[in-house]
């Protein structure tokens, strides 16, 4: 239920928002002010839940009930072979991928789009090397020793890569004391890289304006929906990019309800609101 959920109010909470937290971060680095609003409701949203104890408050007493637990290592080639085989584990993870290309390269549009086909590659690379950094038995391991004979407590040591929605709560008890360096982690500093490369790609294609709210309605869809987002975010442990990326890229069994149930929330938000402004026509 947690990742159903949190999918859907992530789902519906975009779709109001005019994008998810990862297409804000880019717009704000481009010039969109609206951007900068959405993050920072999100942002202290997260902040609430994870590092005030909002979430254990909210929703762990009765979330926790509908956890259901597997036996072995909760992730689709277990469920599906009911075998912790690696070789399971990669043949499964090769049919994933190879059905995501077929659906993506069906789309005429899509393959013509040379942008679209190298950002998909990039960002499969950089999702990657995240794991890897973080993770391996070279650096990961080395940042780890790092962190056990450290003075400070740091932010966050354990095996990770790309998402937005729990980086941006660390964001915020970061700024509260910014010279505590200690505060600082990975999902911090690829929240600032996203941001910076966006800023230099908007002042390199001259695409960089400043943009603010057409009406009062658009400032109440965004204020809602950075605030579902924040909240779902946090209770589906991940965003399009945090599940539907990053955390499908483990074939966790929870990152593919959180992504099939933020998908569902932004269809039925998008019909809705075609609904309404038919209606007003």
């Amino acid at each position: 239920m947690r990742h159903v959920l949190g999918g859907l109010l992530f789902g519906v909470g975009m779709t109001l928002a005019g994008g998810c937290a990862n297409k804000n971060v880019i717009r704000l680095g481009g010039g969109n002010l609206k951007s900068l609003l959405v993050l920072a409701i999100i942002a202290v949203t997260a902040y609430y839940l994870n590092w005030l104890g909002g979430y254990d408050t909210l929703f762990y007493p009765w979330l926790a009930a509908t956890a259901i637990s597997l036996d072995g290592p909760q992730e689709l080639a277990r469920v599906v072979t009911g075998s912790d085989s690696p070789l399971a584990h990669y043949v499964i993870g090769l049919l994933v991928a190879v059905a995501q290309l077929l659906f993506a390269f069906r789309d005429a549009a899509f393959r013509a789009s040379r942008q679209h086909v190298f950002t998909g590659i990039v960002i499969g690379v950089v999702v990657t090397f995240l794991w890897w950094l973080t993770g391996s038995e070279t650096t990961g391991s080395a940042w780890r020793d790092f962190a056990d004979f450290a003075d400070e407590q740091l932010s966050r040591v354990n095996t990770q890569s790309m998402t937005f929605i729990a980086p941006l709560g660390d964001l915020a008890y970061y700024l509260q004391a910014p010279s505590a360096w200690n505060r600082l982690n990975v999902g911090i500093l690829v929240l600032v890289g996203v941001t910076l490369g966006s800023f230099l790609h908007a002042l390199v294609t001259r695409s960089f304006r400043i943009e603010w709210f057409a009406d009062r309605s658009d400032l109440l869809n965004h204020l809602v929906g950075a605030f579902l987002m924040g909240v779902g975010g946090i209770l589906a442990m991940g965003c399009t990019f945090g599940q539907g990326i990053t955390g499908i890229s483990t074939l966790a069994v929870g990152s593919f309800l959180s992504l099939v149930s933020i998908v569902a929330g932004s269809a039925l938000t998008m019909k809705w609101l075609y609904w309404r402004m038919m209606r007003d026509l």
